[in-house]
């Protein structure tokens, strides 16, 4: 798979959709945290405070990034985003393994959000169908 070759993801994404107080996330964000990559987004200021209230390290202060978090500019996300990486070019394999730990932490969070949404969706299935069953 191509995005296996990269430590660290980057994507861009513009919106985090919520309904009935649950967040779902696009498939770059999911990928991102099942396969225990760290990730940096573009434009997605929404999406970095979705993931930090389910508890998602979102590296944002490990990479000093704080700009991601602070405004939703992609002009400045991608200035930002290119002094870290000129900054840590050589460094970002290290960087890489001293993430392990928030790394697994965040694929079991991520894990259990989603085994939340499932849970919701299939009482909801099931709750209609057992009103359809008794009409």
């Amino acid at each position: 798979m191509r995005s296996n070759r990269f430590l660290v993801q980057f994507w861009n994404v513009l919106y985090c959709k919520k309904s009935n107080n649950i967040s779902q996330f696009k498939t770059d964000t999911s990928k991102s945290l099942f396969t225990e990559k760290p990730f940096i987004c573009i434009g997605a200021q929404k999406v970095y405070e979705e993931l930090e209230k389910i508890g998602i390290d979102t590296y944002v202060d490990k990479f000093d990034l704080h700009i991601l978090r602070d405004t939703n500019e992609p002009i400045e996300h991608i200035d930002a985003i290119i002094e870290f990486q000129k900054k840590n070019i050589n460094n970002i394999p290290l960087l890489f393994n001293n993430l392990e730990t928030v790394r697994k932490k965040n694929r079991k969070l991520f894990l259990e959000h989603y085994k939340k949404i499932t849970r919701e969706v299939y009482d909801f299935v099931m709750g209609y169908y057992a009103k359809l069953i008794k009409s």
